[in-house]
């Protein structure tokens, strides 16, 4: 690859270039289709500065000229040196072999051995290549580097916008370690392996499955190219499920990437997902019903209707058969699922597009598109908490309610962190261009 770099650099005039256009030329030298290579750009990108340098720091005509006039000086000084020293080695040979051959002319001559033969001196080795070693250890130092990160960062944060990129965040210096680059729209679900560093996206093109660790994308599912607004991963059994545009479910195997089943769920889309793998349970929502399903043969067991303006979000607490449901028309409501019965939790003014619930403490919190977040104690049906957001409205959300705070997604392509107990931004960090339209977080 380097020879293939340098041989790219003597050919194009570098005032007119970028890094971006050599990464496409090196693409189109190698023979690899375009975007090959994206998966390991930021290495690629260093190999590329790196020669880069190289070539602006080679000696000029002069110098060069000078350079070479020394080194030839310096061999032929050697040679006259070594001429000296085969002389004087030939001078006492000469005088050996006279010693020798009198002292043959009085012994006897000796019997040569049968076997004897002449060992002729062994070639000089070619020294290897090295360009495939430097380039793997320029790799393993990377890799290293960002290991040794990652196994210092406790509190993470994995991002996604309208943009179509993913963005993951260190939660303790506040700031984006790496920009995921694939989708061609918006991203609007996220699923995180923290232990494995690896992530699932849903997006408006599609679904894909990336390394967190490597940086790249590892595939793209098929089946899902109308679009995924929610996907859930199954990290033990390697296991993916998106929701799909087109109201089917897709259940992927993450090795290959092939679909492994395909259900008609929903025939307007479905936008939301929940998922108890042990007990081998889905809930997803689309257009107006809620639905549960068994996964050993993927048939439906419940179906709970009437949400008006379709379902945007649930959450179910799986133990006690509770469920809560946001949806477009400032609906919000706790059903017990059993018995089909519904409580209201009124107060949004406009679609509750986002919920997260804590059901050890009976504790959820809900986002809407009125800007407003709202903390309700789901034993007793009331709230507990409102707050207006000056960000505006709430594109996407994930809460730690040991620590009370909630970190927002906004139009405006800004990350907020919101304390639960007084409502106030405690800080915000910028990135995406447009709305921020999926977060998943590990605090």
């Amino acid at each position: 690859m380097r020879a293939e770099i340098q041989k790219l650099l003597d050919g194009i005039d570098l005032a007119s270039t970028s890094i971006g256009k050599l990464r496409a030329s090196l693409e189109q030298a190698l023979g690899l289709s375009e975007g090959a290579l994206e998966a390991r750009k930021d290495h690629v990108n260093r190999v590329l500065q790196n020669e880069l340098m190289k070539k602006f720091q080679k000696p000029s005509a002069q110098e060069k000229k000078g350079d070479d006039t020394k080194n030839k000086r310096k061999a032929s000084d050697k040679e006259s040196e070594e001429s000296q020293k085969k002389k004087e080695k030939t001078d006492e040979d000469g005088k050996d072999q006279i010693k020798g051959d009198q002292q043959k002319v009085d012994e006897p001559s000796a019997p040569e051995p049968a076997n004897s033969q002449v060992v002729a001196d062994p070639e000089p080795q070619q020294e290897p290549d090295s360009t495939f070693e430097e380039f793997n250890a320029e790799e393993e130092e990377a890799a290293a580097q960002h290991k040794a990160l990652l196994s210092k960062v406790k509190t993470w944060a994995l991002s996604g916008g309208e943009d179509g990129t993913l963005r993951l965040w260190d939660l303790e210096g506040y700031a984006c370690i790496r920009v995921f680059e694939g989708h061609t729209s918006a991203v609007m679900s996220l699923s995180v392996d923290w232990l494995e560093m690896q992530a699932l996206s849903g997006a408006a093109d599609g679904a894909k499955l990336w390394s967190l660790r490597l940086g790249g994308c590892t595939h793209t599912f098929v089946g899902a190219e109308e679009g995924c607004a929610a996907i859930v991963g199954n990290w033990y059994d390697s296991q993916a499920l998106g929701g799909c545009w087109d109201g089917r479910l897709r259940l992927w195997d993450l090795t290959t990437g092939e679909v492994k089943q395909s259900i008609q769920a929903h025939a307007g889309g479905v936008w939301a997902l929940d998922v108890d793998w042990k007990k081998k349970r889905v809930a997803s929502g689309g257009d107006e019903q809620f639905k549960m399903w068994e996964t050993e043969n993927w048939s439906c067991i419940l179906i709970v209707a009437g949400h008006p303006g379709g379902i945007m979000c649930l959450s179910v607490g799986w133990e006690d058969q509770h469920a809560i449901i946001g949806a477009g028309e400032q609906s919000l409501q706790l059903w017990e699922l059993e018995d089909q019965q519904a409580r209201n939790l009124l107060g949004h003014r406009d679609s509750v597009a986002h919920v997260q619930v804590d059901w050890a403490e009976a504790k959820a919190l809900s986002g809407g598109w009125d800007a407003q977040l709202r903390l309700w104690d789901l034993e007793k049906g009331i709230l507990i908490q409102a707050h207006e957001c000056k960000f505006g409205r709430i594109r996407s959300m994930s809460a730690d309610f040991m620590q009370m705070q909630a970190v927002c997604g906004s139009t405006g392509g800004g990350l907020h962190f919101v304390d639960l107990h007084s409502g106030a931004t405690l800080r915000s960090l910028e990135g995406h261009i447009g709305g921020v339209t999926a977060i998943c977080t590990k605090f």
